[in-house]
């Protein structure tokens, strides 16, 4: 999974508990920085990099599955939906 954001990092114990409540576990994290220029300023891209693997240990198709598992993550990420076990449905739909 790769996540990207402007001017400041995702907190880990933010982002963490999301993907946990997906069904994942996250098995190793890097983030990297990069500056890109925008509407002529330079602005840090933050990029997190995370292996995952389903907390039930079954497969996971992500090429199929990633619209849905953004789509849940970017709704709980802004508050549109709550962070519970119910965003586990999401990998089982």
């Amino acid at each position: 999974l790769k996540l990207y954001r402007y001017d400041a990092p995702i907190p880990l114990s933010g982002r963490l508990p999301i993907l946990e409540n997906m069904g994942f576990r996250a098995i190793e994290e890097s983030t990297y920085t990069v500056e890109r220029g925008l509407e002529g300023a330079i602005r840090p891209v933050f990029i997190h990099e995370v292996v995952l693997e389903s907390a039930d240990g079954s497969a996971i198709d992500i090429a199929a599955d990633a619209r849905r598992l953004e789509e849940a993550f970017d709704a709980v990420w802004s508050g549109a939906a709550e962070n519970d076990g119910f965003n586990g449905l999401v990998l089982k739909a």
